[in-house]
């Protein structure tokens, strides 16, 4: 009797691949009849035209318990001691198959999926086919991760299929997971990762036949961008194949030996308060050189980075290490290569390509072209007055650059402003360590600024900017704590203004209306350098500057969010300092 299958696991290979490049070790993989092993067992053959190779393997695992060893510090002589093991043996298998030049893999057993060499396999196959052969209709399950100041990972389940709009994503959140029913077979549930799992109910499972037709379904469906529509929290990048990675990594080395820096930032891959920490491009155990912070030129110095030595393997090497000012030193354990901190776009065939957190990524073309359109056509771009362009934001004496120095200079010059820079607000019943901005300025017009302001540096500066003033401008008008607490915050300034900004900020979240408000995004940069246009703002930080004001214009109903860049007086403090490491004896 043929023998049938209720649930299998598949994986999709990159182009090009053969069944010998996907194993995790190829050394075992021996010719039919041949085995030298008896735990690894390997056939191929062909079902009807299509190439197949079966293999299994016997995983043992003699073990004895964690809470055994455990109780056995308790007892004394040895030979009192518990010895029980647990001796487990579990067959596991994968079946690889050729269809169209691709080849799929199909995992079975606890240990299938540890067969296979995952540097070979595309990492979206699983979530895309099943977006685009389940649609939004019938869901059962998501993982998401947000796309905000703190991240989280959420996992929505509901007690029968459902339509995606009643799982109440967010568009901060990104889809990482779903299961859902097929669209033309409601007894097959699929779950989409990296993987995509198959699950099958009632009597017709897969057969061998069946599961070479699911399998060029499954390729058909891949192919497709339907999901684009369907799920717009799906993120738009896609993975970049290993030869087409070595092709950017040699345009990024050629771009930097000639001297172009355009479209490429510097800027360590984590936030990091800039009036704590800055950063060397050494860790010798006498003496470095402590730059306050990092920036592309100095990818042009030839004392960091020697350009006749420059080279892709170079750029991994070569560590840029944090400096703590409380501790005065630099962190050995806090440290990132320099590849690591670029962040770059670059064309390549008619594409876009982005290089972030050492990863490349294929910029969808839709996503490419709404992002751009935004920053060129929708987002607003103000000058601000001329009085407060040039403010001196360095600290001498402690050697930092600070963008408190820039608001402290500001609520001076502005007598309608209330600085609220390090204020230490509560929202809901959370820490007493929220902001709300940086500063707020009542104007002519009876509406009051929300202004948040950074230092124009990289991405994640930047990106920080944008969903803080999200966060904080969306708790404003919903959190009744967060509320008491900035109207606390006004009274306790002894502004001479206090009652007018009382006036337009009302005791009661239903007296707050998201239009008397204007949110101000200021970015500050040297002086002495071009002033940095928003087109030329990293993709991820053009990308989280579009999701601000989506959510602040259109939900929360602000009366404006715009964009601005000022000039200020920045200064490269340069320390000579001791390494992280101990000097040898």
């Amino acid at each position: 009797m043929p023998q049938e299958l209720a649930k299998v696991t598949f994986y999709l290979a990159k182009a090009g691949r053969k069944f010998d490049d996907l194993l995790s070790d190829p050394a075992e993989v021996i010719e039919d009849g041949q085995e030298k092993e008896k735990d690894r067992k390997v056939r191929t053959f062909d079902l009807g035209e299509v190439p197949v190779m079966v293999v299994c393997q016997l995983n043992r695992v003699v073990q004895t318990p964690p809470w055994i060893d455990f109780i056995n510090e308790r007892i004394g002589l040895p030979e009192d001691r518990i010895a029980f093991s647990v001796n487990s043996v579990r067959p596991s298998g994968v079946i690889l198959i050729e269809l169209e030049g691709r080849v799929l893999a199909a995992t079975f057993g606890t240990g299938g999926r540890s067969l296979l060499k995952f540097s070979e396999f595309v990492p979206d196959f699983g979530i895309k086919t099943a977006m685009n052969m389940c649609g939004n209709q019938d869901l059962r399950q998501t993982k998401t991760r947000t796309h905000a100041l703190t991240t989280k990972q959420i996992d929505r389940q509901v007690s029968r299929p459902s339509d995606s709009l009643d799982f109440g994503m967010t568009e901060t959140e990104i889809l990482k997971y779903i299961s859902a029913h097929a669209e033309l077979d409601k007894n097959v549930t699929l779950q989409g990762k990296d993987s995509l799992t198959v699950k099958v109910i009632g009597d017709e499972k897969l057969s061998w036949d069946r599961l070479v037709e699911w399998s060029e379904i499954f390729l058909q469906k891949y192919k497709e961008d339907r999901y684009k529509q369907l799920f717009p929290n799906y993120p738009a990048f896609e993975p970049v194949p290993s030869e087409i990675v070595d092709i950017l990594d040699q345009i990024l080395v050629d771009k930097i030996k000639s001297g172009d820096l355009t479209r490429l930032h510097l800027a360590v891959p984590e936030f990091l308060p800039d009036d704590d920490f800055s950063f060397s491009y050494s860790n010798h155990a006498s003496k470095n050189i402590v730059v306050s912070h990092v920036v592309a030129s100095d990818l042009l110095s030839q004392k960091h980075f020697p350009t006749d030595k420059l080279s892709v393997a170079k750029l991994k090497a070569k560590q840029i290490y944090a400096y703590s000012h409380e501790q005065d030193k630099i962190l050995g354990d806090r440290c990132w290569s320099t590849y690591s901190c670029i962040v770059t776009e670059v064309d390549h065939a008619g594409a876009c390509y982005v290089l972030s957190e050492g990863v490349w990524q294929k910029v969808d073309d839709d996503f490419y072209k709404a992002v751009n359109n935004f920053i060129a056509k929708v987002l607003p771009v103000e000058k601000v007055d001329k009085k407060f362009h040039g403010i001196d934001i360095s600290v001498v004496k402690e050697r930092k650059n600070k963008e408190s120095r820039f608001n402290e200079r500001f609520a001076e010059l502005c007598d309608k402003s209330i600085m609220f820079d390090r204020a230490k607000l509560k929202i809901g019943q959370g820490r007493k360590d929220k902001e709300f901005c940086d500063l707020l300025q009542l104007c002519d017009d009876g509406r009051i600024n929300i202004i948040q302001v950074k230092q124009h540096s990289g991405s994640s500066n930047l990106s920080y900017l944008f969903s803080q003033a999200r966060f904080y401008c969306d708790f404003f008008l919903s959190d009744q704590v967060f509320l008491d607490e900035i109207r606390d915050f006004i009274k306790n300034s002894k502004h001479g203004k206090v009652d007018s900004f009382l006036a337009k900020i009302g005791e009661k979240i239903a007296d707050v209306n998201g239009g008397s408000f204007v949110v101000k995004l200021w970015t500050l940069y040297n002086e002495k350098e071009a002033p940095p246009a928003p087109v030329d703002l990293p993709l991820m930080a053009k990308y989280e500057l579009k999701l601000a004001y989506e959510r602040l214009r259109n939900i929360n109903k602000y009366a404006n969010v715009c964009y601005s860049t000022i000039p200020v007086k920045i200064v490269n403090f340069q320390l000579d300092r001791g390494g992280g490491k101990k000097k040898a004896a």
